[in-house]
């Protein structure tokens, strides 16, 4: 049994959630190095083969509940977990997680988390219903903040503050270990940009071809198109579709972890991708990117970042998202600049919050 219970979206593979895992575990061991932690897991033996942690089947009430009555704190490492788009059973999951632990009489927290899209009405006063009465809220952008005051929480009167997502921190990341892109077939001095494509329900009849049509614009700009699956088994199928259409990308091969992201995404030219994590791995190691606009957290990130954003409007006509990629290119010293720059403040913000998670696990 552990002193801190960590859950998110873990043990399916997402390289951005991996990654937040990853940091956090971290920093906990450089922080609080007499803590013990366990983590609520989809493939637990995996996680502790990968992190060097206890680990627990996420969907194992006994196992479950038997940490949360020995452990002392309870955390939301990262993510966007409380929303209804994916599924109301994810939803409701989370929100018991959290209710379950405080009745247990443990500190409960949510560390750098997204809160959204919330789109009906019962989920929302679920959501408020349990967020009242969890110790520490941070979040990774104003525009959850907000939401939380439009579900009528009293935010003044809760420990709430928006911080920045946790995967800010990549640059601090040792990467030894890591592949690079040359283990994707990109030769030395050969300039490459990442895209990272996935499955959209609106867009999928347009979308292979638009991501085929924009990596043979970015092959016409000299710099090879490195498709990247990063949820290897919703995003592979896709990106190895787009690479036969194309016929001038390479496809990442095998799993994408915190030190390959550092690596490659530190030599790309820019990043283009529709995973929030793609071009938050990207700003944090001063690299451009394009975001696709198929969720409001990317329509937030590239708003807070003064990252190139394009709409889902562009998923039905290559020529525009080609216009974005012929922007970033053409002004890429520019955006590099600005990504750096926000990539210092985003990850001051991000240390603030786990400067939060130590102040609740070693309060009394």
């Amino acid at each position: 049994m552990s002193d801190i219970v960590i859950a998110g979206y873990l043990g399916f593979g997402n390289s951005g959630d991996e990654a937040l895992l990853a940091i956090v575990l971290d920093e906990i061991r450089k922080m609080m190095p007499d803590k013990s932690v366990t983590v609520l897991s989809m493939r637990p033996r995996e996680t502790e083969r990968m992190y060097g942690v206890r680990a627990v089947h996420r969907y194992s009430i006994a196992d479950v509940v038997g940490e949360m009555k020995a452990g002392t704190s309870f955390v939301f490492g990262g993510g966007s977990l409380l929303q209804d788009v994916t599924s109301r059973r994810s939803l409701y999951y989370y929100l018991w997680l959290l209710h379950e632990a405080k009745r247990r009489g443990m500190k409960t927290m949510l560390l750098s988390n997204g809160i959204g899209p919330l789109i009906r009405d019962s989920s929302r006063r679920r959501t408020a219903s349990v967020l009242k009465h969890v110790d520490r809220i941070t979040l990774r952008d104003s525009e959850s903040y907000a939401l939380l005051q439009k579900m009528g929480l009293d935010v003044a009167d809760m420990h709430v503050a928006v911080s920045a997502d946790t995967a800010f921190l990549l640059g601090g990341v040792d990467d030894t270990g890591g592949r690079d892109a040359g283990s994707a077939g990109i030769g030395a001095g050969e300039r490459y940009a990442v895209v990272s494509p996935r499955p959209h329900r609106g867009a999928m009849m347009t979308l292979p071809r638009v991501f085929a049509d924009v990596c043979v614009r970015i092959r016409e700009h000299g710099i090879v198109p490195l498709i990247v699956p990063m949820q290897r088994d919703e995003d592979l199928a896709l990106s190895q579709r787009i690479a036969r259409m194309c016929r001038c990308a390479r496809v990442w091969d095998g799993s994408f972890g915190i030190a390959d992201a550092k690596r490659v995404m530190s030599g790309a030219e820019f990043a283009l991708g529709m995973r929030l994590h793609t071009l938050i791995f990207a700003c944090a190691m001063g690299t451009p990117s394009v975001g696709v606009g198929c969720d409001p957290k990317i329509t937030s990130f590239c708003r807070m970042t003064s990252s190139v954003c394009a709409g889902m409007d562009e998923m039905s006509d290559s020529v525009s998202l080609c216009r974005f990629v012929d922007e970033v290119t053409a002004r890429r010293e520019h955006f590099a600049s600005l990504a750096s720059s926000m990539s210092a403040i985003m990850a001051e913000r991000a240390k603030g919050g786990l400067y939060e998670l130590r102040r609740m696990v070693e309060s009394k």
